[in-house]
Protein backbone atom coordinates (compact mmCIF):
# COMPACT_ATOMS: atom_id res chain seq x y z
CA UNK A 1 0.00 0.00 0.00
CA UNK A 2 1.09 3.30 -1.13
CA UNK A 3 1.66 5.98 1.99
CA UNK A 4 0.71 9.65 1.70
CA UNK A 5 1.24 12.53 3.64
CA UNK A 6 -2.75 12.67 4.13
CA UNK A 7 -4.62 10.09 4.03
CA UNK A 8 -7.77 11.62 2.43
CA UNK A 9 -10.29 12.18 3.25
CA UNK A 10 -10.00 13.58 5.99
CA UNK A 11 -12.31 15.69 9.05
CA UNK A 12 -14.87 14.38 7.70
CA UNK A 13 -17.81 15.14 10.53
CA UNK A 14 -16.34 18.61 10.72
CA UNK A 15 -16.02 19.47 6.96
CA UNK A 16 -19.67 18.33 6.29
CA UNK A 17 -20.50 20.62 8.97
CA UNK A 18 -19.20 23.33 7.93
CA UNK A 19 -20.52 22.64 4.03
CA UNK A 20 -23.86 22.12 5.29
CA UNK A 21 -23.58 25.36 7.71
CA UNK A 22 -22.42 27.48 4.33
CA UNK A 23 -24.72 25.88 1.81
CA UNK A 24 -27.70 26.87 4.73
CA UNK A 25 -26.39 30.65 5.07
CA UNK A 26 -25.00 31.69 2.05
CA UNK A 27 -28.07 31.53 -0.35
CA UNK A 28 -30.06 33.32 2.53
CA UNK A 29 -27.34 35.93 2.59
CA UNK A 30 -26.81 36.63 -1.09
CA UNK A 31 -27.89 35.53 -4.71
CA UNK A 32 -25.96 33.03 -5.74
CA UNK A 33 -25.77 31.74 -9.62
CA UNK A 34 -24.29 28.70 -10.68
CA UNK A 35 -22.93 27.43 -13.91
CA UNK A 36 -20.84 25.22 -15.34
CA UNK A 37 -21.85 22.26 -13.18
CA UNK A 38 -21.91 19.74 -16.40
CA UNK A 39 -18.03 20.19 -15.93
CA UNK A 40 -17.81 18.61 -12.87
CA UNK A 41 -16.49 15.21 -12.89
CA UNK A 42 -19.05 13.06 -10.53
CA UNK A 43 -15.84 11.03 -9.45
CA UNK A 44 -12.24 10.80 -9.74
CA UNK A 45 -9.39 13.30 -9.17
CA UNK A 46 -9.34 16.75 -10.08
CA UNK A 47 -8.22 20.52 -9.06
CA UNK A 48 -10.29 23.01 -8.56
CA UNK A 49 -8.69 26.60 -9.32
CA UNK A 50 -10.12 30.05 -8.50
CA UNK A 51 -9.59 33.90 -8.47
CA UNK A 52 -8.88 35.18 -5.34
CA UNK A 53 -9.77 38.47 -3.22
CA UNK A 54 -10.57 37.59 0.12
CA UNK A 55 -12.26 34.84 2.33
CA UNK A 56 -16.02 35.08 0.61
CA UNK A 57 -14.05 32.76 -2.66
CA UNK A 58 -12.87 30.38 -0.18
CA UNK A 59 -16.61 29.50 1.70
CA UNK A 60 -17.88 29.42 -2.01
CA UNK A 61 -15.81 27.34 -2.98
CA UNK A 62 -15.83 24.60 0.16
CA UNK A 63 -19.85 25.24 0.19
CA UNK A 64 -20.33 24.33 -3.87
CA UNK A 65 -17.34 22.17 -4.36
CA UNK A 66 -18.82 18.83 -5.85
CA UNK A 67 -17.13 16.66 -2.99
CA UNK A 68 -15.37 16.21 -0.35
CA UNK A 69 -12.35 18.73 -0.50
CA UNK A 70 -8.70 19.55 0.57
CA UNK A 71 -7.74 22.97 0.31
CA UNK A 72 -4.35 24.69 -0.31
CA UNK A 73 -3.54 27.72 1.35
CA UNK A 74 -1.16 30.15 2.88
CA UNK A 75 1.25 29.05 5.85
CA UNK A 76 4.46 31.32 5.12
CA UNK A 77 2.47 33.91 8.02
CA UNK A 78 0.02 32.89 10.48
CA UNK A 79 -3.80 33.29 9.97
CA UNK A 80 -5.79 36.36 10.10
CA UNK A 81 -7.37 36.04 13.93
CA UNK A 82 -10.77 37.02 12.36
CA UNK A 83 -10.65 33.54 10.24
CA UNK A 84 -8.29 31.12 12.79
CA UNK A 85 -11.35 29.68 14.61
CA UNK A 86 -12.97 28.40 11.12
CA UNK A 87 -9.72 27.49 9.96
CA UNK A 88 -9.24 25.49 12.78
CA UNK A 89 -12.17 23.91 12.24
CA UNK A 90 -12.29 22.70 8.54
CA UNK A 91 -8.02 23.03 7.83
CA UNK A 92 -6.18 22.51 4.86
CA UNK A 93 -2.94 22.16 3.93
CA UNK A 94 -0.24 25.29 4.40
CA UNK A 95 2.23 25.72 1.87
CA UNK A 96 4.98 28.33 2.88
CA UNK A 97 4.84 30.34 0.09
CA UNK A 98 8.08 31.91 -2.27
CA UNK A 99 9.94 28.98 -0.73
CA UNK A 100 10.06 25.44 -1.83
CA UNK A 101 7.97 24.03 0.12
CA UNK A 102 8.24 20.33 -1.24
CA UNK A 103 6.37 18.82 1.81
CA UNK A 104 3.28 20.47 0.94
CA UNK A 105 3.22 19.82 -2.54
CA UNK A 106 4.08 16.35 -1.85
CA UNK A 107 0.86 16.32 0.10
CA UNK A 108 -1.41 17.62 -2.38
CA UNK A 109 -0.34 15.57 -5.39
CA UNK A 110 -0.83 12.62 -2.67
CA UNK A 111 -4.52 13.70 -2.11
CA UNK A 112 -5.16 13.42 -6.11
CA UNK A 113 -3.50 10.32 -6.20
CA UNK A 114 -6.14 8.89 -3.55
CA UNK A 115 -8.87 10.48 -6.09
CA UNK A 116 -9.66 13.42 -3.77
CA UNK A 117 -10.43 16.97 -5.00
CA UNK A 118 -8.20 19.56 -4.37
CA UNK A 119 -8.74 23.35 -4.36
CA UNK A 120 -6.16 25.83 -5.03
CA UNK A 121 -6.24 29.81 -5.65
CA UNK A 122 -3.15 30.28 -8.58
CA UNK A 123 -2.76 33.99 -7.84
CA UNK A 124 -1.29 32.63 -4.74
CA UNK A 125 -2.92 35.62 -2.32
CA UNK A 126 -4.85 38.60 -2.41
CA UNK A 127 -2.44 41.34 -2.34
CA UNK A 128 -2.83 42.35 -5.98
CA UNK A 129 -5.89 44.07 -6.42
CA UNK A 130 -5.94 43.33 -10.47
CA UNK A 131 -5.47 39.94 -11.71
CA UNK A 132 -1.66 38.82 -10.70
CA UNK A 133 0.82 36.72 -12.50
CA UNK A 134 0.01 32.56 -12.09
CA UNK A 135 2.25 31.12 -9.71
CA UNK A 136 3.39 27.82 -10.97
CA UNK A 137 2.28 25.41 -8.34
CA UNK A 138 -0.80 24.80 -9.58
CA UNK A 139 0.14 22.94 -13.25
CA UNK A 140 3.39 21.53 -10.95
CA UNK A 141 0.57 19.81 -8.72
CA UNK A 142 -1.30 18.83 -12.03
CA UNK A 143 1.58 18.09 -14.07
CA UNK A 144 3.25 15.07 -10.98
CA UNK A 145 -0.28 14.48 -9.82
CA UNK A 146 -1.33 14.24 -14.05
CA UNK A 147 -5.39 15.28 -13.10
CA UNK A 148 -7.25 18.00 -15.28
CA UNK A 149 -7.43 21.47 -13.86
CA UNK A 150 -11.25 23.42 -13.58
CA UNK A 151 -10.99 26.19 -13.36
CA UNK A 152 -13.48 28.23 -11.15
CA UNK A 153 -14.45 31.59 -11.75
CA UNK A 154 -16.42 33.54 -8.44
CA UNK A 155 -18.11 37.01 -9.69
CA UNK A 156 -19.61 39.89 -7.95
CA UNK A 157 -16.35 40.25 -5.09
CA UNK A 158 -15.98 43.69 -5.35
CA UNK A 159 -17.42 44.61 -2.01
CA UNK A 160 -19.86 41.47 -1.38
CA UNK A 161 -17.89 41.18 1.81
CA UNK A 162 -19.42 44.06 3.48
CA UNK A 163 -22.78 43.40 1.38
CA UNK A 164 -23.26 40.29 3.05
CA UNK A 165 -22.61 41.35 6.96
CA UNK A 166 -24.96 43.80 5.88
CA UNK A 167 -27.85 41.92 4.20
CA UNK A 168 -27.32 43.61 1.48
CA UNK A 169 -27.60 40.72 -0.91
CA UNK A 170 -25.01 40.47 -3.52
CA UNK A 171 -25.14 39.02 -6.34
CA UNK A 172 -22.46 36.36 -6.43
CA UNK A 173 -21.83 33.87 -9.49
CA UNK A 174 -19.67 30.89 -9.70
CA UNK A 175 -18.78 29.17 -13.01
CA UNK A 176 -16.88 25.82 -13.13
CA UNK A 177 -15.37 26.19 -16.92
CA UNK A 178 -13.91 23.21 -18.94
CA UNK A 179 -11.41 21.49 -17.90
CA UNK A 180 -7.39 22.15 -18.87
CA UNK A 181 -5.45 18.83 -19.37
CA UNK A 182 -2.28 18.61 -17.32
CA UNK A 183 0.80 19.80 -18.45
CA UNK A 184 3.32 16.90 -19.60
CA UNK A 185 6.54 17.50 -17.68
CA UNK A 186 8.51 14.75 -19.38
CA UNK A 187 10.52 18.35 -21.47
CA UNK A 188 12.80 19.26 -18.15
CA UNK A 189 14.51 21.11 -19.81
CA UNK A 190 11.99 23.05 -20.63
CA UNK A 191 9.99 22.48 -17.68
CA UNK A 192 9.95 26.32 -16.00
CA UNK A 193 8.15 27.58 -19.02
CA UNK A 194 6.40 24.97 -19.62
CA UNK A 195 4.61 25.33 -16.02
CA UNK A 196 4.60 29.20 -16.40
CA UNK A 197 2.64 28.49 -19.82
CA UNK A 198 0.04 26.38 -18.19
CA UNK A 199 -0.64 28.62 -15.28
CA UNK A 200 -1.26 31.40 -17.34
CA UNK A 201 -4.36 28.78 -19.62
CA UNK A 202 -5.51 28.65 -15.99
CA UNK A 203 -5.56 32.03 -14.89
CA UNK A 204 -6.67 32.76 -18.74
CA UNK A 205 -9.86 30.34 -18.11
CA UNK A 206 -10.39 31.28 -14.36
CA UNK A 207 -11.26 35.04 -16.08
CA UNK A 208 -13.62 33.47 -18.99
CA UNK A 209 -15.27 32.22 -16.19
CA UNK A 210 -15.96 35.60 -14.43
CA UNK A 211 -19.20 37.61 -16.16
CA UNK A 212 -17.61 40.67 -17.69
CA UNK A 213 -19.56 42.75 -15.69
CA UNK A 214 -18.63 41.07 -12.50
CA UNK A 215 -14.83 40.93 -13.35
CA UNK A 216 -13.85 44.62 -12.17
CA UNK A 217 -11.18 43.69 -9.65
CA UNK A 218 -9.75 40.73 -12.48
CA UNK A 219 -8.39 43.28 -15.30
CA UNK A 220 -5.21 44.27 -15.53
CA UNK A 221 -4.86 48.17 -16.42
CA UNK A 222 -2.66 48.68 -19.46
CA UNK A 223 -0.63 51.59 -18.17
CA UNK A 224 0.55 51.91 -14.40
CA UNK A 225 2.55 54.63 -12.74
CA UNK A 226 3.73 54.31 -9.46
CA UNK A 227 5.26 57.54 -7.86
CA UNK A 228 6.19 58.30 -3.53
CA UNK A 229 6.95 61.81 -2.33
CA UNK A 230 8.63 62.05 1.10
CA UNK A 231 8.63 65.79 3.12
CA UNK A 232 10.44 66.43 6.41
CA UNK A 233 8.81 69.85 7.67
CA UNK A 234 8.29 71.72 4.31
CA UNK A 235 11.39 70.34 2.50
CA UNK A 236 11.01 67.60 -0.03
CA UNK A 237 13.44 64.72 0.79
CA UNK A 238 12.16 61.54 -1.56
CA UNK A 239 15.74 61.80 -3.50
CA UNK A 240 16.83 60.41 -0.64
CA UNK A 241 14.75 57.66 -1.36
CA UNK A 242 15.62 54.59 -4.52
CA UNK A 243 13.12 52.63 -6.09
CA UNK A 244 10.50 55.52 -5.29
CA UNK A 245 8.12 53.82 -7.78
CA UNK A 246 8.11 50.38 -6.28
CA UNK A 247 7.66 51.76 -2.61
CA UNK A 248 4.56 53.90 -4.12
CA UNK A 249 3.29 50.25 -5.33
CA UNK A 250 3.71 48.84 -2.09
CA UNK A 251 1.78 51.32 -0.57
CA UNK A 252 -1.14 50.39 -3.05
CA UNK A 253 -1.59 46.63 -1.06
CA UNK A 254 -3.11 47.94 2.00
CA UNK A 255 -3.56 44.16 2.53
CA UNK A 256 0.26 43.67 3.14
CA UNK A 257 0.51 46.58 6.13
CA UNK A 258 -2.82 45.16 7.23
CA UNK A 259 -1.27 41.61 7.64
CA UNK A 260 1.85 42.76 9.02
CA UNK A 261 -0.41 44.55 11.51
CA UNK A 262 -2.81 41.60 12.26
CA UNK A 263 -0.97 38.44 11.06
CA UNK A 264 2.26 39.43 12.43
CA UNK A 265 1.55 41.68 15.15
CA UNK A 266 4.39 44.07 13.64
CA UNK A 267 3.75 47.59 15.17
CA UNK A 268 3.40 49.30 11.58
CA UNK A 269 0.00 51.44 12.45
CA UNK A 270 2.07 54.62 11.36
CA UNK A 271 2.64 53.61 7.68
CA UNK A 272 -1.38 52.94 7.59
CA UNK A 273 -2.64 56.86 8.70
CA UNK A 274 -0.53 58.15 6.07
CA UNK A 275 -3.06 61.34 6.37
CA UNK A 276 -1.27 63.00 9.20
CA UNK A 277 2.40 63.33 9.60
CA UNK A 278 4.32 61.41 12.29
CA UNK A 279 7.83 61.54 14.09
CA UNK A 280 10.93 60.30 11.99
CA UNK A 281 11.12 58.20 15.34
CA UNK A 282 7.75 56.80 15.27
CA UNK A 283 8.19 56.00 11.78
CA UNK A 284 11.83 54.38 11.67
CA UNK A 285 10.46 52.27 14.34
CA UNK A 286 7.81 51.22 12.18
CA UNK A 287 9.90 50.41 9.26
CA UNK A 288 12.21 48.82 11.24
CA UNK A 289 9.45 45.83 12.02
CA UNK A 290 9.21 45.30 8.46
CA UNK A 291 12.82 45.31 7.73
CA UNK A 292 13.19 42.69 11.19
CA UNK A 293 10.37 40.41 9.82
CA UNK A 294 12.56 40.35 6.28
CA UNK A 295 15.51 38.89 8.24
CA UNK A 296 12.78 36.30 9.34
CA UNK A 297 10.82 35.75 5.99
CA UNK A 298 12.74 37.30 2.87
CA UNK A 299 10.30 35.66 0.44
CA UNK A 300 8.45 38.29 1.76
CA UNK A 301 8.57 40.88 -1.08
CA UNK A 302 10.27 38.54 -3.42
CA UNK A 303 7.33 36.08 -3.31
CA UNK A 304 4.51 39.01 -4.39
CA UNK A 305 6.56 41.38 -6.28
CA UNK A 306 9.39 39.22 -8.02
CA UNK A 307 12.83 38.63 -6.67
CA UNK A 308 14.46 42.09 -8.71
CA UNK A 309 11.37 44.51 -7.23
CA UNK A 310 11.12 42.71 -4.30
CA UNK A 311 14.46 43.62 -3.30
CA UNK A 312 14.54 47.50 -4.45
CA UNK A 313 11.47 47.88 -2.35
CA UNK A 314 13.42 46.26 0.57
CA UNK A 315 16.32 48.76 -0.16
CA UNK A 316 14.34 51.61 -0.45
CA UNK A 317 12.92 50.48 3.37
CA UNK A 318 16.47 50.24 4.65
CA UNK A 319 17.21 53.70 2.82
CA UNK A 320 13.74 54.89 4.80
CA UNK A 321 14.62 54.17 8.18
CA UNK A 322 17.85 55.76 7.97
CA UNK A 323 16.03 59.13 6.82
CA UNK A 324 13.94 58.86 9.83
CA UNK A 325 16.32 58.01 12.33
CA UNK A 326 18.55 61.26 10.97
CA UNK A 327 15.27 63.40 12.27
CA UNK A 328 13.67 61.20 15.14
CA UNK A 329 12.19 64.31 16.85
CA UNK A 330 10.74 66.17 13.35
CA UNK A 331 7.44 65.52 11.22
CA UNK A 332 7.72 63.59 8.23
CA UNK A 333 4.64 63.78 5.62
CA UNK A 334 4.42 60.45 3.00
CA UNK A 335 2.47 60.52 0.07
CA UNK A 336 2.16 57.65 -2.95
CA UNK A 337 0.29 58.34 -5.92
CA UNK A 338 -0.82 55.70 -8.90
CA UNK A 339 -1.36 57.08 -12.28
CA UNK A 340 -3.31 54.26 -14.83
CA UNK A 341 -5.47 53.44 -17.52
CA UNK A 342 -8.22 50.41 -18.03
CA UNK A 343 -8.13 49.08 -21.78
CA UNK A 344 -11.04 51.25 -23.59
CA UNK A 345 -10.26 54.26 -20.78
CA UNK A 346 -10.28 57.56 -22.99
CA UNK A 347 -8.47 59.41 -19.69
CA UNK A 348 -5.62 58.25 -17.25
CA UNK A 349 -6.59 58.17 -13.55
CA UNK A 350 -5.45 58.91 -10.66
CA UNK A 351 -5.11 57.22 -7.02
CA UNK A 352 -3.57 58.88 -4.18
CA UNK A 353 -2.67 58.51 -0.75
CA UNK A 354 -3.66 59.66 1.34
CA UNK A 355 -7.19 60.50 -0.26
CA UNK A 356 -8.33 63.53 -1.45
CA UNK A 357 -11.26 64.35 0.52
CA UNK A 358 -14.08 65.42 -1.98
CA UNK A 359 -14.75 69.01 -2.30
Amino acid sequence: MISHPIAFPRYRKRRAFSRAVLRFLLPRLSKIELYGLEHLPSEGPIILAGNHSGMLEVLLLIAYAPRHLELIGAGDIPMDPRYVAFSHLYEYIPINRGNTDSAALRAAVGVLEQGGVLGIFPEGGIWEMERSKAQKGVSWIAGMAQVPVIPVGFGGLGGAWNKLIRFGFPRLTITFGEPIAAPDLSDRKNRKTILQDHAEEVMDGIQECIPEDLRITFVHPEYQHFDLSIHRGDEEVSDRIPHRDQLARFFFRPILLDALRRNLRRKVGALEKLHRTHKGQVLADAVGEILDYLEVNPAFFTYRFGNDEGHRIADAFREMRKLFAESPAEQFGIKAEKRYRFPGDSEERLEKIPAEKPR
